[in-house]
């Protein structure tokens, strides 16, 4: 059996102690209902009485929450600098009728599901057009902004305290100059595994383990498997497209999750600000770029 699968959003108020139903019907190919499903909703509470007046009830009332809607320009960082970013003000279309400018709060019923349109463009502290990037939403447990989705609409449950926000992107103004000109530079590239690992402790910290990958990598539409290097003139801009997912030798399915950059002032590896498969670099002092990836949790 074919099936085309679609998401209805419904908004609006159910009645207290009134039933509302709502009833499919699955046709065959000569048009004919094989299968009938009916959906019974009733609103909580009790119809109104003969004086117009709705009675108490016993129900727990429905608790109320917020959250915070912001945007920002995003100037992106590269081998030793980081990312820069501006909160601005941008118009964001909520649940396809009303508009409302960022940053702003959605107020209502824990229950509630907000549809969140962002544009497509952006204007810049310095005026100037900047493209959608990506949607985000603060963790409070990592204390940091971690990628929620690349599609300008999303919809979004409404959690207390929660804050989302979108991000508009453009070119970084940055330029290093090589410490020796004329002489290239090169920009090493590799790929890791990374799963969390729970310590053997009575304090149970978690902790993350990388095993080296081979992923094939295109650079400017090019294959390259990793780990590779990549030597050209300082200021050469480079494409890099990884893997959406990933099969270890054991038939262990893994999928993207983001790109690092080596910090050699403190010795570790920073996420990039960027949680998209493409990447654009410029190669300026070189340094060490890799591609993460992880478990993959979805269905095959």
């Amino acid at each position: 059996v074919e099936t085309d699968v679609s998401m209805v959003v419904v908004f609006g108020t159910f009645e207290p102690g009134r039933t509302y139903t709502v009833v499919y019907q699955f046709l065959d190919p000569a048009q004919c209902p094989v299968v009938e499903l009916t959906i019974t909703v009733t609103g909580a509470g009790r119809e109104p009485d003969d004086s117009g007046q709705t009675p108490r009830t016993p129900d727990q009332p429905q608790t109320r929450a917020c959250m915070t809607i912001s945007a920002v320009y995003e100037v992106p960082g590269f081998l030793f600098f980081p990312a820069t970013t501006t909160e601005i003000s941008t118009a964001i279309v909520v649940n396809g009728d009303s508009e409302r400018m960022t940053p702003f709060q959605l107020c209502a019923t824990s229950t509630m599901r907000f549809v969140l349109m962002a544009e497509d463009y952006a204007i810049t502290p310095d005026k100037q057009e900047a493209p959608f990037s990506r949607w985000e939403k603060y963790s409070v447990f990592l204390e940091s902004w971690e990628f929620y989705s690349e599609s300008t609409q999303v919809v979004l449950p409404l959690e207390g305290d929660a804050a989302y926000r979108v991000v508009f992107s453009g070119e970084s103004p940055i330029t290093v100059v090589p410490r020796q000109p004329g002489q290239q530079v090169c920009l090493d590239v590799s790929a890791v595994f990374m799963y969390q690992q729970i310590r053997t402790t009575t304090a149970y910290m978690p902790s993350f383990v990388v095993e080296p990958i081979s992923v094939q990598i295109l650079v400017d539409g090019v294959p390259n498997t990793t780990s590779f290097r990549l030597c050209d003139n300082p200021g050469t801009r480079l494409a890099l497209e990884a893997e959406s997912e990933h099969w270890t030798i054991q038939e262990n399915r893994l999928e993207f999750w983001k790109w690092q950059r080596y910090n050699t002032s403190t010795e570790s590896w920073d996420d990039m600000s960027s949680a998209a498969r493409h990447l654009n670099v410029s190669l300026q002092n070189g340094g060490q770029l890799r591609v993460v990836y992880r478990q993959a949790v979805g269905l095959y």
